[in-house]
C-alpha cells in the first residue's frame, strides 16, 4: 500500500468511519507523534503485538518487539533514516505465528513544525509462503532436471535447443551443456529423422503430448546414438506453448543386443542348416521336429517326414536299448554320462551305418538336440589301421628282438673276445630268418655280409657283394653321394638312422630301400662299420607317383573345363566375346602385385574365366540388346551372381571360385549384389574380380554405348575408391596402367 508523503497533523485525526474502514485491511496502520509514540492504531495492529488498541496508544514500536528490523523501522520514525523506504519485519503474534510485513514510515509535518506521522503495513506472510513453495518446486524440478541419468531438453518451434541437462549433453558426447543449447535439432540428427521431428512437434502442438518414437542422434565422434524419445507440451508463464519438452532414454545396447540376438538366431539357423553334421530336434517323446539337409543325406528321411517318425525308428534292433538308456540319461540334470555314445543306424532304404551321437537338452525347453556323425569309413579305417598296427608291432618287436640281442651280442664282445665268433653266427642267423633287407659294411666300405633276403631280392650271388664295396649296390648315378654318406657317418660317428635310396638289381631294376642304419664299434670304442636293416618300399612309392599323376591328369581337366565353360558363356553375347579372358587377365595382375600367388591365384584366374557364366540363364536378346535395359530385364541380368554360384558350388575347387563368382558384385558399402555385403564380408578375391570387371567392362564396346576407355574406367574406380571398390586394389590396378605394365592389348 502507497500513501502520500505529505499527510499534514490535522490529518491525523481519524474519523471513526474510516476507522472502520481501516481495520477491514489486511495489514495495519498506525500514527505517531514527533516523539515516536504511537498515538492511533488499528484494531489489525494491536492483534498482530498481541495487544488492545488502548495499550499500544503511546508506545514506540521499538518497545514492542526489540529486533533489528524493528530498531531500523524505529529509526525511520525518529526521523535518522530509512523513512519513506519499505521495511520487511517480521512479528511472532500470540499464538506464536511468524508474519510477514512489508512498513512503510510516512513523516508529516504540521505548518507548526511539529513532527509525526503514520506507519502503513501489508501482510505478505501468505506471499512469502507461496514464492518459497514455487522457489522449492522450482529447485526439485531443477534438480530432477539435472540429475537425471536419461536425458532432458528443451526445444522451442523451431527446433532450437532451449535448455538441456547434463544427461542429454553426454549422450551426444559433450563435455557440456553449452555446446548443445542453441543449437538447431538438425545439427545433431541424421536427416533421415528430421520429418519424424517434425511430426512430433507438430503432435504436441496439437495434443500436448507426442507418441514415443525410436530416433538417433550424432554423436560428437561421428557414431550415431540409438534414443527412445518422449515429448510434452512446454508453455510459458502465461499458458502459450513455447515448445515441447523431451526425455531421451538411450537405447543403443539395447538395439545392439536385439541385433546380437537377431544374428545369433540367424547363425545359429545357418549354422544348423550348413554344418557338416547331420542335426535333428527332438520331442521329449523322440518325436522329429526338426531336422537339417545333411540329416537328409544321412537317414534317408526328407523334411515332409518332420513330425511323423520318431528317431527311435532308425535305431538298429539290438542297440535300441543301449541308446534309449543313453538319450534318458543325458535328458537328466547333472548327468554325468560320456559325451557321445556310438550305435548302428538304418537307412530309410535299409543300409546300415555306423553313427556317432551327441545330444543335450535344449535350455528352457523339454526337446533335445542330437547331432549324428557317420562314423562307418572311419571304424572301417580303424579296424584298418588296427590290423596294420598290430602287423607293424609284430615287426617292430622282431626288430626289437633283433636290436637287443645285437647290443647283446656286442656287450658280450666287450667281456668275451673270444666269443665274437659265436656272436657273429647267431647274428647272422638272425638277420638271415628276417624280410627284410640286412647288410653289414666294414669302415672301408666293404660288404662283409648280406643277407637271403638281400640277395634274393637283387639278383646277385653273395659271392658277387661280400667282399666287394658297396657302391656295386646302388645306381652309378648315386654311388659318389652313398660313399659321401658313408665316409661322413665313419668319420664324424654320425648315423643317419633312417632315410631312403635306390639299389639296382642285377637285371637293372631299380628299388627304392628305407634303409635303419646302426654304427658297429669294437671293445675300445672305435667305429667298425655300420649295420643297416632296409625295407623294400618301391611298390609304396610308384603308387605314390601314380597319384601324383592323376591329380595332374585331375587338374589338367579341370582348367580344359574351365575353358571350355568360359567359352560357352561368351558364345551367347558375341559382344562381349573375350571379356572374361580379358577380365581374369587383369584380376591376376592386380592380385600378382599385391602378394597374392600359388593356389590362391589360380583360384582367382578360375573364377575370372568363369565369372559371367550364370548368363548362361539369361536370354541372349537381353544380353545384345543396344538399348538401355528395363528394371525387369536389369533384374534378370543381376541373377547371373547367384546362377553361377549354383552351376558351380558342387565342383570340387581348391579354392572358393563359386563364392567369388556369388560375391563379385558386391560392394563395400552394400549397395552391390546379390546379398548386399560390405567391407570385409567380400573376399579380397572377390573384390579384386570387381574392380577388374568395372574396368575391362567400360573400357570395351557394348551394344548399348560405344568403349568409354581406360582413362574413364580409372576415373570411376579412383572416384568411388573405399566406397564402392577395395582402396588397395584400386591403387594397384591404377599403378597397372600408368607404369604401362598391363595392358588388356598384351
Amino acid at each position: 500500500m502507497t500513501v502520500s508523503s505529505n499527510i499534514d497533523n490535522s490529518s491525523l485525526a481519524v474519523s471513526e468511519h474510516i476507522a472502520g474502514v481501516l481495520d477491514q485491511l489486511s495489514g495495519f496502520v498506525f500514527t505517531y507523534d514527533e516523539s515516536g509514540r504511537i498515538t492511533y492504531c488499528t484494531q489489525r495492529g494491536a492483534e498482530v503485538f498481541g495487544l488492545t488498541v488502548k495499550e499500544m496508544i503511546g508506545k514506540r514500536i521499538a518497545d514492542l518487539v526489540p529486533t533489528n528490523d524493528m530498531m531500523m523501522v524505529q529509526k525511520a520514525i525518529d526521523g535518522e533514516d530509512g523513512a519513506g523506504r519499505i521495511h520487511e519485519v517480521t512479528v511472532t503474534d500470540k499464538k506464536k505465528r511468524k508474519k510477514r510485513f512489508h512498513l512503510q514510515v510516512i513523516p508529516s509535518i504540521s505548518e507548526s513544525g511539529s513532527g509525526g506521522g503514520m506507519v502503513v503495513a501489508s501482510d505478505i506472510s501468505d506471499w512469502t509462503e507461496t514464492l518459497k513453495s514455487q522457489m522449492t518446486a522450482e529447485m526439485r524440478y531443477r534438480q530432477l532436471f539435472e540429475t537425471s541419468f536419461d536425458g532432458f531438453a528443451v526445444f522451442d518451434v523451431n527446433g532450437r535447443c532451449l535448455d538441456c541437462n547434463q544427461a542429454f549433453a553426454e549422450l551426444l558426447g559433450h563435455p557440456s551443456k553449452e555446446a548443445v543449447i542453441n543449437r538447431s535439432y538438425k545439427k545433431i540428427t541424421p536427416p533421415e529423422y528430421h520429418d519424424l521431428d517434425v511430426k512430433a512437434m507438430m503432435q504436441i502442438m496439437e495434443r500436448g503430448y507426442c507418441d514415443e518414437y525410436v530416433k538417433e542422434y550424432l554423436h560428437s565422434n561421428g557414431t550415431r546414438v540409438v534414443t527412445s524419445v518422449r515429448g510434452l507440451r512446454s508453455t510459458d508463464e502465461n499458458g502459450n506453448t513455447i515448445g515441447g519438452w523431451y526425455l531421451v532414454h538411450d537405447i543403443t545396447e539395447k538395439k545392439l543386443a536385439e541385433e546380437k540376438l537377431r544374428r545369433s538366431e540367424q547363425l545359429y539357423r545357418t549354422i544348423f542348416e550348413n554344418t557338416g553334421t547331420a542335426m535333428m530336434i527332438l520331442d521329449e517323446d523322440t518325436t522329429i521336429v526338426s531336422i537339417n539337409k545333411e540329416t537328409e543325406r544321412l537317414t534317408g528321411i526328407s523334411r515332409k517326414d518332420v513330425g511323423k517318425i520318431k528317431w527311435t525308428d532308425f535305431v538298429y534292433p539290438e542297440d535300441l536299448g543301449r541308446m534309449m538308456d543313453f538319450y534318458k540319461a543325458s535328458r537328466e540334470p547333472g548327468n554325468k554320462v560320456p559325451g557321445n555314445c556310438e550305435f548302428r543306424m538304418v537307412r530309410k532304404d535299409g543300409e546300415v551305418r555306423e553313427v556317432s551321437l551327441t545330444a543335450a537338452i535344449i535350455p528352457d525347453s523339454k526337446q533335445a538336440i542330437i547331432s549324428l556323425m557317420d562314423v562307418t569309413e572311419a571304424r572301417w579305417a580303424e579296424r584298418r589301421m588296427r590290423a596294420a598296427n598290430e602287423e607293424l608291432e609284430a615287426t617292430l618287436e622282431e626288430l626289437t628282438a633283433i636290436e637287443e640281442e645285437l647290443r647283446h651280442q656286442y656287450r658280450e664282445l666287450q667281456k668275451q673276445e673270444y666269443a665274437l665268433a659265436e656272436s657273429e653266427r647267431r647274428f647272422r642267423s638272425l638277420l638271415e630268418n628276417v624280410r627284410l633287407l640286412a647288410l653289414i659294411v666294414d669302415a672301408e666300405g666293404t660288404i662283409t655280409f648280406a643277407n637271403n633276403f638281400l640277395l634274393s631280392l637283387i639278383g646277385w650271388e653273395r659271392e658277387e657283394l661280400e667282399g666287394h664295396h658297396f657302391r656295386v649296390l646302388f645306381p652309378p648315378s648315386i654311388r659318389k653321394k652313398m660313399e659321401r654318406l658313408f665316409e661322413n657317418t665313419i668319420k664324424k660317428e654320425r648315423i643317419i638312422s633312417y632315410g631312403p635310396s635306390y639299389v639296382q638289381t642285377k637285371d637293372g631294376r631299380k628299388l627304392r630301400i628305407h634303409w635303419n642304419n646302426t654304427l658297429l664299434m669294437d671293445t675300445e670304442r672305435n667305429v667298425v662299420g655300420i649295420a643297416t636293416i632296409g625295407e623294400d618300399v618301391t611298390e609304396r612309392w610308384r603308387a605314390e607317383k601314380e597319384l601324383q599323376k592323376n591329380l595332374k591328369q585331375m587338374q589338367a581337366l579341370l582348367d580344359g573345363t574351365v575353358e571350355a565353360l568360359a567359352a560357352t558363356a561368351e558364345k551367347r553375347d558375341p559382344y562381349t566375346a573375350g571379356h572374361q579372358r580379358r577380365v581374369a587377365d587383369l584380376a591376376c595382375a592386380i592380385a600378382r602385385k599385391m602378394g597374392i600367388d600359388g593356389s590362391r591365384l589360380e583360384g582367382l584366374r578360375t573364377a575370372g574365366l568363369l565369372h559371367d557364366i550364370g548368363k548362361l540363364y539369361i536370354p541372349t536378346e537381353i544380353l545384345s540388346k543396344p538399348g538401355r535395359l528395363t528394371e525387369v530385364e536389369m533384374l534378370l541380368v543381376r541373377t547371373h551372381c547367384q546362377a553361377g554360384y549354383e552351376i558351380l558350388r558342387k565342383v570340387p575347387f581348391a579354392h572358393p571360385v563359386p563364392k567369388i563368382l556369388l560375391q563379385h558384385h558386391e560392394r563395400l558399402d552394400g549397395s552391390g549384389y546379390p546379398q548386399g555385403l560390405k567391407g570385409d564380408e567380400i573376399l579380397l578375391e572377390a573384390r579384386i574380380l570387381g574392380v577388374a570387371d568395372v574396368v575391362e567392362a567400360m573400357a570395351s564396346h557394348r551394344p548399348y554405348r560405344p568403349a568409354l576407355g581406360v582413362e574413364e574406367a580409372l576415373k570411376e574406380i579412383s572416384t568411388n575408391s573405399g566406397k564402392l571398390y577395395d582402396p588397395q586394389v584400386v591403387e594397384v590396378c591404377c599403378q597397372l596402367f600408368k607404369e604401362g605394365s598391363f595392358t588388356f592389348d598384351s
